[in-house]
């Protein structure tokens, strides 16, 4: 009964370490990685930026409207005049629509002005015997509507020619969009791989532990031995204190590890929600690698982002060139007016009109801030060219390194497991010659670490071959996770 009773407890504590000890997936890592990290919600961020710039460039179409009421008293005028002016009401309200055809730079205004005058005039100083006809204006009141509409046009000739300074902000907040998408989804990518290789130094440090268990379990094993044959007098002083030392170097190598390893899983926990009970999918290094195939460079983000770059700073390049010209626009004017003692009479009766035509040239003799813009244009439009070259400069040599470095990693890793079987007999022999008094400690203790250092070895070149090979596919645009 007591047994079945310790059985029912074991059972109960293996079946609680199973439910909360789970391998954390390469694609939950990652993903867990990517949606707390704070570089890429920065940069949604500037992607909402470019949405806004679009926005506020748009704004040079937009209608304007505008406004004015005023209200005018004058008393007591004119008593010089023949007839002086007793009190003059004049109420104003304007109304004028304003819009730029971004098109050709166009820019058109419509205005309408309705005033309502009301007079009343006071007793000429003079007598009406002399001018008799003061007798019917003296101590009268009138009021009269006036309707005044203004249809006007200014078109740029030389500045601004076909609203060149209007359309090309436009196209410049749109690329700037497309550009921080590319760069958004470009970042995306790069803290994938930020996060695959956090993931395989997790697997890293946990391999390495196991190796080294199962290294100082070998040298604790050779110390007992010796720690025997001393006691019977077999062993000398120093094959127990070489022995010793060799668990003690590979003891601090663990605790090392160990040390590195914490450091990683308090690093993780600003993004995955983790403790000790979690561990990594070792079976992630040994997936079968599909075959990398590999597209035009001209269809890759980065080379998408600088053309698209280069782009947007030949615009900027232009607007600093047509800056530099002098403001010569033509002005057209056509107004329609009346004057009404009726409200409906002063709409209906519209005919006076004016036509105006006649241009405006404006030039800053010096145009100091001009010819700064333009020359920081040209030197940013140089800048970027250089940037170009170097992009295709670096992901060409790129390119090459990761091959190499695949290739002969590869060969590295193939030769270091033949190396690894070859010292594993070694040992093997050396430990049997031993325990006969054939070899020495000292050789038994070099090739054991020989055969120990290189086992390490191995599991290193698989890391590293994974992050090139990963790294290689972040960088033709293929790291999919």
């Amino acid at each position: 009964m007591k047994i079945k009773y310790i059985a029912v407890i074991l059972l109960s504590f293996l079946s609680t370490f199973t439910l909360h000890s789970k391998p954390i997936l390469i694609k939950e890592f990652v993903q867990g990685y990517l949606t707390k990290n704070l570089v890429i919600q920065s940069k949604k961020q500037d992607m909402k930026k470019a949405r806004a710039q679009i926005l506020s460039s748009r704004a040079v179409d937009d209608i304007h409207l505008e406004l004015n009421a005023d209200y005018q008293l004058q008393k007591d005028m004119g008593s010089e005049g023949l007839v002086p002016i007793k009190k003059n009401i004049v109420k104003k309200a304007e109304m004028k629509l304003m819009k730029i055809i971004s098109q050709t730079g166009t820019r058109l205004e419509v205005s309408h002005i309705l005033s309502h005058s009301k007079t009343k005039l006071g007793t000429s100083s003079i007598s009406t015997l002399t001018i008799p006809e003061l007798e019917a204006v003296n101590n009268t009141q009138s009021k009269a509507y006036q309707n005044e509409i203004n249809f006007g046009l200014i078109q740029p000739i030389l500045r601004n020619c076909f609203g060149l300074l209007d359309r090309y902000p436009k196209k410049i907040a749109r690329l700037e969009k497309t550009i921080q998408k590319i760069e958004y989804l470009e970042l995306v990518e790069n803290k994938k791989l930020e996060a695959v290789k956090l993931y395989l130094d997790w697997i890293y440090f946990r391999r390495q532990k196991q190796i080294l268990k199962k290294i100082i379990q070998n040298n604790r094993m050779i110390l007992n031995q010796v720690r025997k044959k001393v006691r019977i007098g077999l062993g000398i002083q120093s094959d127990l204190e070489m022995a010793r030392s060799n668990v003690l170097l590979y003891e601090k190598s663990f605790l090392e590890i160990k040390k590195s390893e914490i450091e990683l899983l308090n690093e993780l926990k600003k993004y995955l929600n983790i403790n000790s009970d979690f561990y990594p999918d070792e079976d992630f290094l040994n997936i079968q690698l599909p075959k990398v195939k590999t597209k035009p460079n001209q269809n890759l983000r980065i080379f998408n982002a600088i053309e698209l770059a280069v782009k947007q700073l030949s615009f900027m390049k232009k607007i600093a060139s047509n800056k530099m010209l002098p403001q010569f626009d033509i002005i057209a004017n056509y107004k329609l007016y009346s004057s009404k003692k009726k409200f409906f009479d002063s709409y209906k009766k519209l005919k006076t009109n004016e036509f105006f035509v006649g241009f405006q040239f404006k030039m800053p003799l010096q145009n100091k801030e001009a010819r700064a813009e333009k020359m920081k244009a040209k030197a940013e439009y140089r800048k970027i060219l250089i940037r170009r070259k170097k992009i295709h400069r670096d992901f060409y040599h790129a390119k090459i390194h990761f091959k190499n470095n695949l290739k002969l990693i590869n060969e590295l890793k193939a030769k270091q497991k033949r190396y690894v079987a070859s010292l594993y007999k070694a040992y093997r022999s050396d430990l049997r010659e031993y325990r006969k008094g054939i070899v020495n400690l000292k050789d038994l203790v070099t090739t054991l670490n020989e055969y120990s250092n290189s086992k390490l070895v191995i599991t290193q070149y698989q890391i590293e071959y994974l992050k090139n090979y990963y790294g290689y596919l972040e960088l033709i645009d293929q790291l999919a996770f």
